[in-house]
């Protein structure tokens, strides 16, 4: 099986320029735990995680160098 057979085809990302709470707020809306960052040129900067542990939210960005 490909990967491409299961990849969703809309990704939800976010703009390295907005805000955590948009963050928060676009991973509530839309369900998921996970959202890729991007810059002005739409390229891969980083990752958002999000997950709830008793109540808490425990939010993770990790960063990509970019050359």
């Amino acid at each position: 099986m490909d990967i491409s057979s299961v990849m969703k085809k809309e990704v939800v990302s976010i703009s390295e320029d907005e805000t955590l709470d948009d963050a928060i707020e676009l991973l509530a809306a839309r369900r998921v735990g996970l959202l890729p960052v991007v810059d002005a040129e739409i390229h891969l900067v980083g990752i958002l995680t999000l997950r709830s542990s008793n109540g808490c939210e425990i939010v993770s960005v990790r960063r990509f160098a970019v050359n």
